[in-house]
């Protein structure tokens, strides 16, 4: 994949401030590499942040810096399959070591809130 950053975490958190009530979701925790910047620029904004192919990429104890500042109720569940494996990506948000129920919604919970929020039927 070429290396072109169209959408940057600067450029993420511009666009959720422009667009409020719009839902954001950024994929790899907000850029694939660029998680400094995650933490310096998009964390804390109106967006949601998604684990996909994080595993194995990300310093787990900048994710967990990263989830501390940018709230649990905001982190959604990805793993990018094929590229990520899904229980590599399920492992990796486990090793945050957050409660339970952090837990639990960045492995589902989220994601069931904001189908709802949209107005989908969800069966449980």
């Amino acid at each position: 994949f070429p290396k072109t950053r169209r959408a940057t975490p600067k450029i993420m958190a511009k666009l959720s401030k422009e667009f409020k009530g719009a839902k954001f979701v950024c994929a790899h925790f907000g850029g694939m590499y660029m998680w400094e910047d995650v933490l310096s620029y998009l964390a804390g904004q109106s967006v949601y942040l998604d684990t996909s192919m994080c595993a194995g990429y990300m310093d787990r104890e900048l994710a967990v810096r990263i989830v501390n500042k940018h709230g649990a109720d905001n982190i959604l569940y990805g793993s990018d399959l094929p590229w990520g494996g899904a229980k590599e990506n399920i492992d990796f948000v486990q090793q945050f070591r957050l409660s339970t129920s952090d837990t639990e919604k960045i492995l589902g919970q989220n994601a069931l809130r904001i189908l709802k929020e949209s107005g989908y039927a969800i069966q449980e």
